[in-house]
């Protein structure tokens, strides 16, 4: 049986070897990210449901104007989704839902709009062509989805329209190269990295 000193030495060992993957094939976090808060409201359609979402765009990957279908996720235009629905007559439609409910979504400007403001009202997001529609992911069919432009349909048949598109108060940025560096552990003069 190996000794405690043996084992913390192997450990330690372990994380050593130089990573030789060539920059150019190694993933990148993507560097302009911005989180909006979309709202829905079922109050003109004669329900009480609300459908607030923060929603972070890869601005690098929006077309303005333009028209963009995206998968969602990581290293997309629509890189993650967060989604709280309330007042729906069915309970199943109540609740939370993120990135992996949802399969894809769609963003289109008719013309250029400024995406440092509320987007809801500009000349380029407005009328039928226009579109905010968010599409539920085979694996939770009681998300919410698009079921014409800007107009989401919750579990259970209720529908909501698009109120709001701003950008939120605090911008959902990417983690800092330092967050991912390993923690360094001191024992005994024996450096032991945790990651």
């Amino acid at each position: 049986m190996k000794n405690l000193l043996a084992i913390i030495s192997d450990i330690a060992m372990m994380d050593i070897t130089p990573d030789l993957t060539p920059a150019n094939v190694k993933p990148t976090q993507p560097k302009n990210l911005k989180a909006y808060t979309a709202k829905w409201s079922g109050a003109n359609l004669g329900n009480k449901v609300t459908v607030t979402a923060t929603i972070t765009l890869n601005l690098d990957l929006i077309n303005n104007p333009g028209l963009v279908r995206s998968a969602v996720g990581a290293r997309t235009a629509f890189h993650s989704i967060q989604v709280e629905v309330t007042g729906a007559t069915d309970p199943d439609a109540n609740g939370l839902f993120t990135t992996n409910d949802f399969g894809r979504a769609v963003l289109r400007f008719i013309s250029p709009v400024d995406l440092s403001r509320e987007l809801v009202g500009q000349q380029g997001f407005s009328g039928i062509i226009s579109e905010l529609n968010l599409f539920q992911s085979v694996l939770n069919p009681a998300a919410p989805t698009a079921s014409s432009f800007n107009k989401l349909q919750v579990f259970g048949g209720e529908e909501v329209v698009l109120t709001s598109f701003a950008p939120a108060a605090v911008d959902n940025v990417a983690a800092t190269p330092a967050a991912n560096f390993p923690t360094l552990l001191d024992m005994s003069n024996m450096a032991l990295y945790c990651r």
